[in-house]
């Protein structure tokens, strides 16, 4: 059964809107509402440059995957030619495949192959569903143990009904090495962590021989060891990330791992932080640099990575540089390998697989780096790369030529790009205070000890607050301030305490959000500054309610940074904070009650000069310093650029004129 309804604006007849619209908008427009407004995006897309097309695709489908899935269903032949039409969540391309099997079977077998490719521990877990539903359902299953060869060797090894229909086909899916996976399920001789190694070898068992696979498995080192030398295999891949991350997870706990540090290898140690970084924290960092510092002493860069490895030495100096720890890794290296090192990291951004992320990943090493000879040899890479097409390096080359304004043949490169620029160095009030000169906030806290910790603070700061006021409504509350003729209005989910055994109804975080929606619609008011508060991994549900007129979005979790592209996605204007580390509520909230005072008492927040401020209150606690306003938020302002870049493809040529409402409105200032 397909869910969603259409959007009601297409109630209007659907080709006097796309006329009425396409001619009205151009890619910026189309970029700010396809997050929201799917349909219009598909309608308009006959009007944009290939480039253009391609991301505004992208955008509208996953909005349709969530708004109205009939929409998506009409757009599935085009999305499944995709390269990313995988990420479709794996429950919704069953719904999707199942709707179009009968008249397009080619299409649903494309989405579901797609998809398990994505997915393959849950297409695995699925698969009996699967069976009954689609006539080539084995093709998936295949599909998905090519990939999770130990995740299938687990659930074959349960007496469950999954695991009894999993051996049996594991004898008659077209994979060569299938069975192998049963005997190891069979085997009295090994025990669960060694059985789980071995069936993760078994895709490449034919260039290792049993023997040696067993002596692997058996092993943690010889395992690492066996992993990274087989590393571009894709099942491979994706246990040797798998192990780093477990090993990253251990050493945070308990500062002890499977793994002897000391008898690693330089290579493998760069791996494991290279390859793990998904459950990287301070501890597991600084134990695996402080092993690795010692094997690097007068040692070449060029012999850690492999030639085609430039992502791998991006997020390496991207983890060095977040952890502070530069200075020490250049002390280690022969003179002048520090600058071929942060050299390679502008190679190969256009060529990736991901250019875009590559592209935000090199300018946050810009930004970081301070060394001069460093940045020079930066922006020596970027000018011999930009002479196969300017494009993305053109970008890179502008950010960097603020670091170096006596580089001329960098400010040459960067000069046609400049006008994609624009620093947000202050944000004026009146773009929040409505009718009434009211601002609506809302907060968003998650059912964990994290989120009930975070919002126990959150009421802390303002319950006895001079100045403001807290009405408790259940399963949500609302904070008011009042200053100066302005007033902010704070809505926030209340998170279930379920140590406190609460036995209210609605307890799901977001039947809670949905409560507070529905207040807000209510009342009338749409929120223009948003607030994610927990862990990470909730962002997702956060981003379900962002609105496109947000004006300021602050990311309190952990790593906000890597969710910048996001946010951007569904609200174009909106400026950001987020952190590079770890987000804490001993700096979220007072820095958030900051803001709020700051807000009601000036008509605009001058973001240089506030910052100051909290630096100074603050102090040096390291937890702040990783927090990053939004004029120093490389991320967003190369994003924003990027967009507007991409919006003049296909434009005729001459100079740069932005449309209406994104002239910049400020120069950038040098830091």
């Amino acid at each position: 059964m397909l869910l969603g309804t259409p959007n009601p604006a297409w109630l209007e007849s659907p080709q006097a809107l796309t006329q009425r619209t396409c001619t009205a908008h151009t890619f910026t427009e189309l970029q700010r509402r396809s997050s929201t407004e799917p349909h219009l995006a598909f309608a308009c897309l006959s009007v944009l440059s290939p480039a253009q097309r391609e991301h505004i695709f992208k955008v509208a489908w996953f909005a349709a995957l969530s708004l109205d899935k009939r929409l998506a269903l009409d757009w599935l032949p085009e999305a499944v030619s995709k390269p990313w039409v995988g990420e479709t969540p794996l429950q919704v391309a069953c719904e999707l495949a199942s709707a179009t099997l009968e008249t397009s079977p080619e299409v649903a077998e494309s989405l579901m192959l797609a998809a398990a490719r994505q997915h393959p521990s849950l297409a695995l877990r699925a698969f009996p569903e699967f069976s009954e539903q689609f006539p080539f359902w084995q093709k998936i299953l295949a599909e998905a143990i090519a990939l999770e060869p130990a995740e299938a060797y687990a659930l074959a090894s349960a007496e469950t009904r999954t695991g009894r229909s999993l051996r049996e086909q594991l004898g008659r899916i077209p994979l060569p090495w299938a069975p192998v996976l049963i005997d190891i399920a069979t085997r009295r001789d090994l025990d669960r962590p060694t059985s789980l190694r071995l069936a993760s070898l078994v895709p490449v068992l034919d260039l290792l021989g049993w023997e040696a696979a067993l002596g692997a498995a058996r092993n943690p080192l010889r395992y690492f060891q066996t992993l990274l030398a087989h590393r571009h295999s894709p099942a491979i891949r994706r246990s040797l990330e798998r192990f780093c991350q477990r090993l990253l997870v251990e050493l945070r706990q308990s500062r002890v791992s499977e793994l002897d540090l000391h008898q690693c290898s330089p290579q493998a140690l760069i791996a494991l932080l290279v390859n793990g970084r998904r459950e990287m924290s301070k501890e597991a960092f600084e134990a695996v640099f402080k092993a690795l510092i010692p094997k690097l002493r007068g040692s070449k860069p060029g012999t850690w990575f492999e030639s085609d490895e430039r992502e791998a030495v991006r997020v390496f100096l991207d983890l060095v540089l977040s952890y502070r720890r530069a200075s020490a890794l250049l002390s280690a290296l022969t003179p002048g390998s520090g600058s071929k090192l942060w050299g390679e990291s502008m190679r190969q951004i256009s060529t990736s697989r991901q250019p875009l992320e590559q592209l935000i990943l090199a300018a946050e090493i810009v930004e970081r780096t301070q060394d001069r000879d460093l940045l020079q040899a930066m922006a020596a890479a970027v000018e011999e790369e930009s002479q196969s097409g300017a494009g993305l390096y053109g970008l890179l080359a502008f950010r960097l030529s603020i670091r170096l304004p006596d580089r001329a043949s960098l400010k040459e490169l960067a000069r046609p790009f400049s006008p994609y620029f624009e620093e947000p160095r202050s944000l004026a009030t009146e773009n929040l205070f409505g009718p009434g000169r009211v601002s609506v906030h809302r907060y968003f806290f998650y059912n964990d000890d994290d989120g009930v910790e975070s919002y126990r603070q959150f009421r802390r700061h303002y319950e006895h607050a001079d100045g403001w006021t807290l009405v408790d409504h259940g399963a949500w509350v609302q904070v008011t301030g009042a200053a100066r003729g302005k007033r902010i209005e704070i809505f926030a989910n209340v998170p279930f305490d379920a140590v406190r055994a609460e036995t209210a109804t609605g307890t799901s975080a977001r039947d809670r959000h949905l409560l507070v929606t529905q207040e807000l619609q209510k009342r009338g008011w749409q929120p223009n500054v948003f607030v994610h508060r927990g862990h990470a991994y909730h962002l997702e549900q956060t981003l379900e309610f962002l609105a496109p007129q947000a004006r300021l979005v602050y990311l309190g979790s952990c790593w906000g940074m890597e969710n910048v592209d996001q946010v951007m996605n569904r609200s174009w204007s909106a400026q950001m904070i987020a952190t590079r580390g770890a987000g804490s509520h001993t700096i979220n909230d007072p820095l958030l009650k900051a803001i709020n005072e700051e807000l009601l008492n000036t008509s605009e927040i001058d973001w240089q000069d506030f910052w100051r401020k909290q630096e100074k209150k603050f102090g040096r606690n390291p937890l702040f310093q990783d927090y990053v306003p939004p004029h120093r938020n490389a991320t967003a302002i190369l994003l924003r650029a990027y967009y507007r870049y991409l919006a003049h493809q296909g434009l005729s040529q001459g100079p740069v004129k932005l449309p209406q409402g994104l002239e910049t409105s400020s120069p950038i200032r040098k830091p």
